[in-house]
């Protein structure tokens, strides 16, 4: 709970708005099991007003509409 909300005092703090993030492609970041398509399925979740769960950075970046992107394995 403690990561989600620093997340969401990051993006409230931002004098801009966050459009994009670019990581690693590191467990912290994704949910690869989803395939890169956690966000919509989490906003479709949300919608349909059903329980769930998910990973505090995609679910802060879904209800945020931040995109996500990474970089390619060994190139940081």
């Amino acid at each position: 709970m403690r990561t989600e909300q620093g997340k969401l005092r990051l993006i409230e703090a931002v004098p801009c708005r966050i459009h994009t993030v670019l990581t690693d492609n590191g467990i912290q970041f994704t949910t690869h099991s989803a395939g890169g398509l956690a966000a919509p399925l989490i906003r479709e979740t949300i919608a349909n007003g059903e329980r769930f769960r998910a990973h505090a950075f995609e679910y802060a970046r879904a209800t945020n509409d931040i995109e996500h992107r990474t970089t390619k394995a060994k190139h940081p």
